[in-house]
Order: C-alpha cells, then structure tokens, then sequence
C-alpha cells in the first residue's frame, strides 16, 4: 500500500511541477515552498517501504530538485540561487510563526486539540532545521555542479548531467538531513537504514523526473515554434 501511494504521489508531485513550469517561474518557486514544508511538517513519520524504512518526505525533496532543475534548464542560475533563498525563508518564516502560536494558551474547550497538535508538532522544528541545512547545502553543490558540468559538456547532454548532478547532490542532502533529523532520536542502525532507503527513493524519483524534463523541453520547443 505504502508503495503505490509513494508512486503515485511522485507522479502527482512531479506533474504539477510541470504544470507551474508552464505556468511560470513563480510557479516554480511556489511548488518549493510547498515541498518544503510538507518535508518540514511530515518528515519526522518513518514509513516502510519495499520491506525498508524511510521517511515520507523523500517524494518531497525529489520534486524540489526537479523545479530547481526546470530553473536551471529553462532560465539562469541567479534564478535557482534566488529559488534557495526564497524557499529557506519561507520555511523559517513559517516555523517561526507556527511555533509563536503553539505558545498561546487555549481555551478550555479546545485544550485537547492543542495538546495533540503540540505532541505530533513537537519534533517538527528539528526536522525542519535539518531540511533547511540539507537543502541549502546540497542545491548551492547542486548549481555549482550544475554549472560546472555545463561549461564542460554543454547542453548535448543535458540528461547525463542532470543525473550525474541530482545522485551526488541528493546523497549530500540525506547525509545531512537523516543525521540532524533521527540521530539520537532512533536508533543508529534505523538511521542508516532510512538515509540509504531516502537516497534510492530520491534517486529513483529523480530518474522518473528526468522524463518530465525531457518533456519540460518539448514543451519550450512548442511554444517557440507556436
């Protein structure tokens, strides 16, 4: 069951990536910011998945790759830089106050509510600190690397790159993200076990999301030409 939902949230997520890449860049940046935070509010939630245990925001992060990717293929790399800071602030921004109202006291007939929101909440500023650190690392080696491998091979191979890019910057960003986020939290064993099953996860989205890029392509190449 865990299987068929993760696919068929990749296909959804990735889909309307595309759609805002149509859309426009703003749109682009939107879907970021959603990724984000759906990664900041969930990605505590450890799920079995092919018989492994990882988090759900694996489908999450690889989306937000991809709209960096449609950024990097389709506009500049000031545009992706700008993509990172506009989603880091957002995502502080949204903590900051989500935490300053779980402060406020409740009222009596809501007290039990507030005590649930603030048990399912109540590790979510760690994993949204470990989801900023490893996205703002990872996509700031994601664009250098990005650039690099453009200089050198240009836009022939644009797909190797993309791969080559998304697989070394996606292990960084797991590295970093499941060390902060479950390290004395679970046991070291299941940490290990959710960073590898995350990265594959990640990586095979990431491979199903370079179709959507080919797409992206064929898509610029139509309204060029329309």
């Amino acid at each position: 069951m865990n299987e068929a939902l993760i696919i068929a949230s990749a296909f959804i997520d990735l889909g309307v990536v595309l759609v805002a890449f149509v859309l426009g860049r703003e749109w682009l940046y939107a879907t970021i910011i959603v990724n984000l935070l759906l990664i900041g509010l969930l990605g505590a939630k450890l799920v079995g998945v092919f018989g492994q245990a990882t988090n759900v925001g694996n489908v999450f992060y690889a989306s937000v790759f991809f709209a960096t990717y449609l950024i990097l293929e389709h506009d500049s790399i000031d545009d992706a830089i700008k993509a990172v800071w506009i989603g880091l602030g957002s995502i502080a921004f949204f903590f900051v106050l989500l935490n300053g109202a779980l402060l406020l006291t409740s009222i009596p007939e809501t007290s039990d509510i507030a005590r649930l929101m603030d048990q399912v909440l109540a590790l979510t500023p760690r994993v949204a600190i470990a989801s900023m650190i490893g996205f703002t690392i990872s996509q700031y080696v994601n664009i250098a690397l990005y650039s690099f491998w453009q200089e050198r091979v240009g836009d022939a191979h644009w797909w190797f790159r993309a791969v080559s890019v998304m697989m070394a910057a996606q292990l960084i960003d797991s590295v970093i993200f499941f060390s902060i986020a479950f390290l004395g939290m679970v046991g070291t064993g299941l940490v290990i076990e959710t960073m590898i099953t995350g990265y594959i996860v990640k990586v095979a989205v990431g491979l199903v999301a370079t179709g959507f890029l080919f797409a992206s392509h064929s898509l610029k190449a139509a309204r060029r030409t329309a």
